[in-house]
C-alpha cells in the first residue's frame, strides 16, 4: 500500500518521541528522483512525491535490495516505487532514511531531463512549466498560498459567515478606470483584421468589485478570490509587490 512521504516522516517522528513505540515496520514510497548517487555496492536516492518539502533519502544495497540492478537505469527525474524500512539516518540533512528492500522503476528519464541538482533561474523555469512545480521554490510558494487561502476561507467563511463567490474573469466593464487591460479578440490570420471576440470590446477583469457588490445586494456579505489581471508592462520589484498585494476585499452592505 502506497504511503505519502509526509505521512511516513510524521509517523516515524511520532514513534521516536514515544517510549517503546515501534517505527513503521515496512513502507512503500512512490515518487520521482530528485537526485541519485551510485556506487558499486550501494546507491543513494532522494525521492519526492510532492507531499513534503523535505523529501526522503533511500539507501539501496546490492546484497539486500531486490532489483538493485535496475539502479543503473535510475537517473534524475525517473519515477520509482521503493519498499523498505525507515531507520535513523547517519547522514547530515535528514533524520530518517528508507532502507530499500526492493525497488521498481516505473518510468525512466534520459539525459535531457532539464532539472538538475543546482539552482535554476526563473527565466529558465518558465520554459519548462510542466516541471516547474517540482522545484523547491515553486513547491514552497504553492504550499504557502494553499495555507493562506484555507486560512482566509476559514476566517471569512467559517468564522464570519461570508459567502465565497466567483466573479467573472472576462468582463466588458472597467471596474477601476485605470491601467491597461488585456483585451480579447477573435483569432485572425492578419492582426489588423482581429475583431472583438464577443462582438464588443471585452477584456480580462482588473477587479471583481462590481460583481461582488451586485452579489452582496442579493445574498448578503460576500468575498471573492477571483484572479485579477493588469497589463502594465513592468518587471520591477515594486510592481511585483503591488501585484501580490492586490486582491478583492470582502464586500459588506
Amino acid at each position: 500500500m502506497r504511503v505519502r512521504i509526509r505521512e511516513l516522516l510524521a509517523a516515524a517522528s511520532s514513534a521516536s518521541l514515544a517510549v517503546h513505540a515501534p517505527r513503521p515496520a515496512s513502507a512503500v514510497a512512490h515518487g520521482w528522483v530528485r537526485s541519485v548517487r551510485k556506487q558499486k555496492s550501494v546507491a543513494f536516492m532522494h525521492i519526492d512525491d510532492g507531499s513534503s518539502a523535505q523529501g526522503l533519502q533511500v539507501v539501496l544495497k546490492a546484497k539486500s535490495t531486490a532489483g538493485f540492478g535496475a539502479a543503473s537505469e535510475i537517473t534524475t527525474g525517473a519515477s520509482v516505487a521503493v519498499t523498505g524500512t525507515l531507520s535513523e539516518s547517519r547522514g547530515a540533512g535528514q533524520a530518517l532514511e528508507l532502507h530499500a528492500e526492493s525497488v521498481r522503476l516505473h518510468g525512466a528519464s534520459d539525459a535531457a531531463y532539464p532539472l538538475q541538482k543546482k539552482k535554476h533561474t526563473p527565466e529558465f523555469l518558465r520554459s519548462v512549466p510542466h516541471l516547474r512545480p517540482r522545484t523547491r521554490a515553486c513547491g514552497a510558494v504553492t504550499r504557502v498560498r494553499s495555507e493562506l487561502a484555507l486560512a482566509t476561507h476559514a476566517f471569512l467563511g467559517g468564522e464570519r459567515g461570508l459567502a465565497h463567490v466567483h466573479t467573472p474573469c472576462i468582463t466588458t466593464s472597467d471596474a477601476e478606470g485605470g491601467g491597461q487591460l488585456f483585451g480579447l479578440t477573435a483569432p485572425s490570420e492578419a492582426e489588423e483584421d482581429a475583431q472583438p471576440y464577443f462582438g464588443r470590446p471585452a477584456h480580462l477583469t482588473v477587479s471583481g468589485q462590481l460583481c461582488a457588490e451586485a452579489l452582496a445586494c442579493g445574498v448578503g456579505d460576500v468575498y471573492t478570490f477571483g484572479p485579477c489581471f493588469r497589463a502594465e508592462s513592468s518587471n520591477t520589484v515594486r510592481a511585483a509587490r503591488q501585484l501580490l498585494l492586490h486582491c478583492d476585499q470582502s464586500t459588506r452592505f
